[in-house]
């Protein structure tokens, strides 16, 4: 694969700290797997690396990119939250991830036991409309079209958004009845169970780092890589409705 003077001095550099900022269709990600490639080649343990993405689709493509390099299986490559609950698995703690088939589950039995309004095909409605705000491709208001405001404050309120006494369950008193814990607070254990231990990561690279937020900061952080390469462009940020923060790239970078 033919590299340009920048990527093969970003690739082969012996710096145990970098920060990659370019733009889109710049090889970004292509440097990022170049340079794990050219690790191995020098020795490095491929156990002792550690490859994050924010997205399955994105980790999958890093898997077929690297698929035919010799001892790869032994590389950690997925997303942020598959590698703490890899991590978080040693801790013994009896948990579940909150996922969105759990999600439907505990509705579905919130509003079949105590839903006066509410009804499930509205609840899936309500579902389809709110991805399309969080993506931004409808307004807020687009709800009101198809839910009634007795419904949607029962959505919040079986949410746990809204407390009412006159409801006895909601998906949070849920969680912890059958201890399903939710991929934000899946990072504050990990986090505080990887300090606990002392653990440490060899090699950390993560891709489209200016997504990340808060949590993913201090997870980070807590992985006390030896090494790492971070990978962004500013002006990709697209997850700023799910708490990320492009200044903590920019901040990082200066």
């Amino acid at each position: 694969m033919i590299l340009d003077e920048n990527q093969l001095e970003i690739v082969n550099s012996n710096e145990p700290r970098i920060i990659v900022e370019a733009g889109g269709g710049s090889g970004k990600t292509r440097v990022l797997i170049e340079r794990v490639k050219r690790l191995l080649n020098d020795g490095v343990e491929p156990s002792n690396m550690v490859c994050i993405t924010f997205t399955n689709m994105a980790a999958e493509e890093m898997k077929e990119r690297l698929i035919d390099v010799p001892g790869i299986g032994d590389c950690f490559i997925g997303t942020i939250h598959s590698f703490a609950n890899k991590i978080f698995k040693n801790s013994n703690e009896n948990y579940r991830l909150y996922t969105d088939e759990i999600q439907d589950q505990f509705m579905t039995v919130l509003i079949n036991l105590h839903a006066k309004f509410l009804t499930i095909e509205k609840y899936f409605i309500y579902k389809d409309v709110q991805k399309k705000i969080d993506l931004g491709k409808v307004d807020e208001n687009e709800l009101q079209l198809y839910l009634n405001p007795s419904e949607l404050y029962e959505i919040n309120v079986f949410l746990g958004q809204i407390e009412n006494e006159q409801y006895q369950e909601n998906i949070n008193t849920l969680c912890k009845k059958y201890n399903v814990i939710t991929f934000d607070e899946l990072l504050k254990k990990t986090t505080q169970y990887f300090k606990e231990i002392n653990g440490k990561v060899e090699y950390l690279f993560v891709d489209e780092f200016q997504d990340i937020g808060p949590l993913e900061k201090k997870f980070f952080k807590a992985l006390n890589a030896d090494n790492y390469f971070y990978v962004g462009d500013e002006k990709q940020s697209l997850y700023a409705f799910k708490g990320g923060n492009v200044n903590f790239f920019l901040n990082l970078i200066k």
